[in-house]
């Protein structure tokens, strides 16, 4: 999908964050879900999560920026907040390093019972689940 512009919150110090689209999922008996890749332009604490709860899409399991409701909902579906930080970049001097952490293993379980809206979204939320499976 193409990127729609920087994510902006309109509350507290100016911070910016890019949302994409990889996979639109669904869950018998729970709401739609939307897999994000998710970077950057500023470093606010708490910034994705209030920015996504900002624009209706709150994390599932976030239990501070979600509603009470949502929040138990959600909790059966994984035992931790699902925002997981995959990778990161930075400058070091002028080296560039970076960073790859693997998916938690209770996220891949939770992508093994989502189910894609198209078949794009499955194959995207298969591949999620096999690197997880595949550390």
């Amino acid at each position: 999908d193409a990127d729609p512009g920087p994510s902006r919150c309109g509350r507290g110090k100016p911070s910016i964050t890019f949302l994409r689209r990889e996979a639109s999922a669904w869950l018998p008996g729970y709401q739609a879900s939307t897999l994000l890749d998710i970077s950057l332009g500023t470093g606010r604490r708490h910034q994705i999560r209030s920015h996504l709860a900002f624009i209706g899409h709150a994390v599932v399991c976030d239990s501070k920026y979600c509603a009470d409701e949502t929040f138990r909902q959600d909790a059966p579906l994984c035992p931790q907040n699902c925002l997981h930080r995959y990778g990161l970049a930075l400058l070091e001097g002028s080296e560039a390093r970076s960073f790859a952490a693997p998916l938690p293993e209770a996220f891949g379980a939770l992508l093994q019972e989502l189910e894609g809206k198209a078949p794009s979204d499955a194959e995207v939320l298969k591949r999620h689940t096999c690197a997880c499976t595949n550390q």
